[in-house]
Order: C-alpha cells, then structure tokens, then sequence
C-alpha cells in the first residue's frame, strides 16, 4: 500500500476497496492481485485521513487531519466541505456515518458536525453544516467535545 498505517476501509465489490491511509491518502485496492491505484494529491488533498464512508450514490465522504472531503470516484474531483472551524483540532475529522435521512455525522475533536441532505447532490452544491458542542449552561449538548467513534443503532438514532 506504500503506507504502513491503513485508517479506513471501504469495499466497493468483493474484489475491490478503497483504503483511507495516514500518510499516503486515498488508495483503490485490487483485493484479487494486490494492485493499488493511488488517488492523486491534485485530486483528493487529503493525505491524512482517518475515517471514511461509502454513500450509497458511490459518493466517497473523507475526513482526517485536514478536514473533511467528498469524493466522486465516477468523475475523479473532490471538494473540501467548508465546516467553518477556527482552531486547527476541528480540522480533524475521526468519525463518519450516515442516518437515514441522507445527512452526513462527523465526529471531531471539535463538536459533531451534521451536513444536511448529502445524497445525490453534485459536488458544487451548497452543503448545509451545523455544529454541535458542549453547551456548560445547556444540560442537553454534547458531555464532551471530542467525538471519536458514531453509530446508528438498529432504530436509526446516533
């Protein structure tokens, strides 16, 4: 993989895969003979990455020390999803997932961040963000603000 720290893993089909890496970016992996295919840096800017997820309409959602991307493999361009962050720890992104309703959740060491409405929209679309963080005077935030893992439990809640 030319990277000795693989993060994240997605299967496209039973032989193939993407493979997030934390120094060599985005890689397509050829689970039959080996072969890789990196993603240039022209491409996808993000070399750091921790965590991924495959959206149904083959979207590939990144995030990682340098935020987070979305990713259409079918016309090769990313784009960086503006989250508005002012300290470099929100840039970090260790989570990703997906509800039902087509909404994007990123766990950071900065909040959790909801990008609205996330399927089928071209890469130039306006994405809608908001942020959650812990409130000290709002018993209903976030406890904490480092979010490092997400998932849906078998009703669809976070």
């Amino acid at each position: 993989l030319a990277s000795p720290v693989a993060m994240a893993v997605s299967f496209i089909s039973d032989r193939q895969a993407w493979v997030g890496t934390y120094s060599n970016g985005l890689i397509r992996l050829n689970l039959d003979t080996g072969d890789v295919q990196k993603v240039a840096e022209s491409v996808l800017p993000l070399s750091k990455i921790k965590a991924q997820f495959l959206a149904p309409d083959g979207k590939l959602w990144l995030g990682g020390d340098g935020g987070l991307y979305v990713y259409d493999p079918r016309r090769q361009l990313s784009r960086e999803i503006d989250l508005k962050n002012q300290l470099a720890a929100g840039a970090s992104i260790s989570s990703l997932t997906m509800d039902r309703a087509g909404d994007l959740w990123a766990g950071s060491a900065l909040g959790l961040y909801r990008i609205r409405n996330v399927l089928h929209r071209d890469l130039a679309a306006n994405y809608e963000v908001k942020v959650y963080r812990n409130e000290r005077a709002n018993t209903d935030s976030l406890g904490h603000d480092v979010v490092d893992c997400l998932l849906l439990d078998d009703v669809g809640r976070l």
